[in-house]
Parts: C-alpha cells; structure tokens; sequence
C-alpha cells in the first residue's frame, strides 16, 4: 500500500465528518492529551508515555486530514 492508500483507508474507516467518527476523535484527543501539555512534573516516564499516546492521535488525525482543536474538556 503507498501513503496515498493509507490516507483512503483511515478516511473510509473514521469518515471525518460522520457523527459517530467525530465522536471518536474527540474521545481520542481528550485522552490522548491533544490541545494540552504531555509533561506529567517530576516524572520524566509519565511524559514521556503522554507523548508517545499524543503522537499517535496527531498521526490518525494528519491522516484523516483532520484539523486540530484544543479538547476543551
């Protein structure tokens, strides 16, 4: 599969703009710290874990093409 391919199955899967999908993005960013700090103080493990859980969000959202918004609780 080439990037290009990638792109149409995360789109055919998670339609952005669907009802249930957006849903789930929201989910997705609110507990994958999109929109906020990752840094956890006095634990450089904690953030670091918080990080690697926002970078997965940023890459599903890029893929969807997905613009990104603070979570705002």
């Amino acid at each position: 599969m080439t990037g290009d391919d990638v792109t149409v199955a995360w789109q055919a899967v998670l339609q952005p703009g669907e009802r249930n999908a957006q849903a789930v993005l929201q989910d997705l960013a609110r507990v994958c710290h999109v929109g906020e700090t990752t840094h956890v103080p006095g634990d450089p493990h904690g953030s670091a874990f918080r990080e690697g859980k926002r970078a997965v969000a940023l890459y599903i959202f890029g893929r969807l093409g997905v613009p990104l918004h603070p979570t705002g609780g």
